[in-house]
């Protein structure tokens, strides 16, 4: 059964008021920070359904984990992961562009649509920044006048100034359960563990990599047959009700700020080919090419 954790209703004393906190119940002016996925978008789109008016921009990073543009990053997960990876990757991507295509064709909204179609459809502005740290982006952001910001699968460290920009602050979905499975390949790490449940979590954003206090967490069990495609699929799902969930907690005020127990807490950086091996070995399983075309 799925079940939302409890939080308080009030910070923890020593907790500061002024971040994440508005005096009952206002409006949100939310900007989204974001790279252009498959997983990302489901969550962008879900967003934008449910907080109509509020979304008032995107930023799309055309980078990730310092790796620019696409190229960049098939090499970089080339050189950290190996080709296996890569090979995963270089289908993720070439599926969801044929079912664009196809959709196109057939005069028809993809069940996943792209930023650009998110664009249209919810009148959205989409701006490109290599960095979403720049200046240029800063300003661009600082025009939009947010008082929130949420990054999803971002893959950039979120630094000053643009932690400072929206008055009440800047948090993170994270697909597990916080301070569990840390980094970039959350979902990976979970069934590499051999883990028997999972969920997601929102989070304040600060200076560390998936650090900040907990806004809110949703559990589930982590099935027989899962597979990563499967279980990414699964948390953006829930991930986007979650998010929709926090932001509401913020726009009535005084929402959670839960400091993440550090005994707890576990890292887990870019899946060596080794390790990639022992979790095939062991039974795990990427999902197929078929699998994510009914995804999407």
């Amino acid at each position: 059964m799925v079940s939302i954790k409890s939080v308080p209703e009030k910070m923890p004393s020593g907790s500061p008021v002024s971040d994440g906190r508005c005096d009952g119940a206002c409006d949100l002016s939310i900007v989204v920070l974001t790279m252009e996925s498959l997983f990302s978008n489901i969550i962008v789109e879900a967003l934008a359904k449910a907080l109509p008016g509020q979304i008032v921009g995107i930023v799309r990073s055309t980078s990730w984990m310092g790796a620019k543009g696409p190229g960049g990053l098939l090499a970089l997960i080339r050189n950290r992961c190996g080709w296996l990876y890569t090979v995963l990757l270089i289908s993720q991507l070439t599926v969801c562009m044929l079912a664009e295509a196809a959709a196109r064709c057939l005069k028809r909204n993809p069940a996943v649509p792209s930023l650009e179609a998110i664009q249209a459809l919810y009148g959205i502005p989409v701006r490109d920044f290599e960095d979403v740290n720049n200046l240029e982006a800063v300003d661009w952001m600082e025009a939009l006048n947010p008082n929130l910001i949420i990054s999803v699968y971002l893959g950039q460290r979120i630094k000053k100034p643009v932690t400072d920009l929206p008055e009440f602050g800047v948090i993170n979905f994270h697909p597990s359960l916080l301070p569990r499975h840390r980094g970039p390949f959350p979902i990976f790490s979970t069934m590499a563990a051999g883990d028997e449940e999972t969920g997601v979590t929102v989070h304040w954003v600060d200076c560390g990599f998936d650090t900040g206090g907990v806004l809110l967490q949703e559990r589930y069990a982590v099935e027989a047959g899962d597979t990563v495609l499967g279980l990414s699929h699964k948390s953006s799902r829930v991930g986007s009700r979650v998010l929709v969930e926090a932001v509401k907690l913020i726009a009535a005020g005084n929402p959670p700020r839960i400091s993440q127990n550090e005994r707890l807490a576990t890292y887990q950086s870019w899946p060596s080919p080794a390790e990639q091996r022992r979790f095939k070995q062991a039974g795990g399983k990427y999902g197929s090419l078929l699998e994510l075309w009914r995804y999407i």
